[in-house]
């Protein structure tokens, strides 16, 4: 195991990193951070990395995570928005900004797809979004404290949970998804 250090002069993030996440195709790290940017890395093949590019949110980035397509990203921040950027020629490119949420955006997942993803905040809401158009696709307030991660299934299911200790389960469709039964063998 190898460490690396993002924080040298000249380079990488001037504040705490706030979240990792891996490309699909493993060619690319990105890195989020309290200083509001987020940064792209090159992997290189000797386990290295090389800064590729840098994004910026107003105030600081909670949360970042890759579409299951490796050139697109999604970062949340305290600035209440949901930034979808587009790498391409080693360039971040913003293609579009979900700014409809009503307190710091804390986590965002990718449903299957690619296309839609999950954002949740600390105003207890989880929202769906088609990042394509900005639509935004469904809301659900079950949490009575800051809803605080979001994780995706392959089959498009949802998992959050808030600072009130509950775990909510959505179905691919955004409808409360009801336990699990349990035989016995």
């Amino acid at each position: 195991m190898e460490n690396i250090n993002l924080i040298t002069p000249g380079t990488g993030h001037s504040a705490p990193i706030t979240g990792v996440s891996v490309s699909t195709d493993g060619r690319h790290v990105a890195t989020s951070s309290y200083d509001g940017t987020i940064k792209v890395w090159n992997l290189n093949g000797d386990g290295t990395l090389t800064e590729l590019a840098t994004g910026r949110h107003t105030r600081l980035v909670n949360s970042l995570t890759w579409a299951p397509t490796a050139s697109r990203l999604a970062s949340g921040s305290a600035d209440k928005t949901v930034a979808i950027w587009t790498l391409l020629d080693n360039r971040l490119q913003l293609t579009n900004v979900l700014s409809r949420h009503t307190d710091d955006v804390n986590s965002v997942a990718w449903l299957p797809d690619g296309r839609h993803l999950v954002c949740v905040s600390e105003d207890g809401k989880a929202t769906a979004w088609d990042a394509d158009t900005g639509r935004l696709l469904g809301e659900i307030s079950g949490h009575r404290a800051h809803c605080m991660m979001v994780a995706t299934s392959p089959t498009g299911h949802i998992a959050t949970v808030g600072e009130d200790g509950q775990v909510i389960l959505l179905g691919p469709d955004f409808a409360p998804s009801p336990p699990p039964s349990w035989t016995a063998p």
